[in-house]
């Protein structure tokens, strides 16, 4: 991660696109580190001028996202199913729920359905919400080439992992100059103390 923060902060996107593309950085079976290199060579694409090789990657990482939520919502819909039929067994046999109402049965069931349905979103957007970020930081990347400041801003920094100075420049660049030096500083004074305490 360090490694692309450094060739980020450098600008030197030739070279983060030879890496991306070399042995040392291919891809890999590990989903972290390849989380971090499409990151990264999403990017540098942009950067380097590469629109066309920029688009298909977002493209590509774009459709990875759409296939999860596809499956996500087949899932969804298999669990609601169940959830309603496991439920009214487990209603049917409690002697107690006769006494009740319709619309208790109906509160009860959709406690039943929405957790469910709260179990299977958490495991499938454990699979894709991070891709989000990262399409979201190369479309920032493209806002930045493009000269679209407030664009740029706006999805770098809610995509994360960049580092504070670059937010502060590009809050700069988008008109917003007191709270970017503001945050500057406080970038500045926070890296003093991580060496102070060194």
């Amino acid at each position: 991660e360090r490694l692309f923060q450094v060739l980020a902060k450098y600008g030197v996107w030739d070279q983060t696109i030879s890496l991306c593309n070399s042995v040392y950085l291919e891809p890999t079976g590990d989903e972290r580190e390849q989380r971090k290199r499409l990151r990264a060579l999403g990017i540098a694409l942009y950067m380097d001028g590469q629109k066309e090789k920029a688009d298909q990657h977002l493209a590509g990482i774009q459709k990875f996202i759409d296939e999860e939520k596809a499956k996500e919502k087949k899932s969804v819909d298999e669990a609601l199913a169940k959830a309603e039929k496991d439920f009214e067994k487990k209603w049917s046999a409690d002697a107690k729920n006769k006494e009740k109402s319709e619309e208790d049965k109906n509160k009860a069931l959709k406690t039943a359905q929405d957790k469910a349905r709260k179990e299977v979103e958490k495991k499938h957007k454990a699979k894709y919400s991070y891709h989000e970020k990262i399409v979201k930081a190369i479309e920032g990347f493209r806002a930045l080439k493009n000269g679209d400041f407030k664009n740029a801003y706006d999805k770098i920094k809610s995509a994360g992992g960049e580092d504070d100075s670059l937010i502060a420049e590009l809050q700069f660049l988008k008109g917003d100059q007191e709270a970017a030096l503001t945050a500057l500083k406080k970038s500045v004074d926070r890296r003093k103390n991580e060496r102070s305490e060194e």
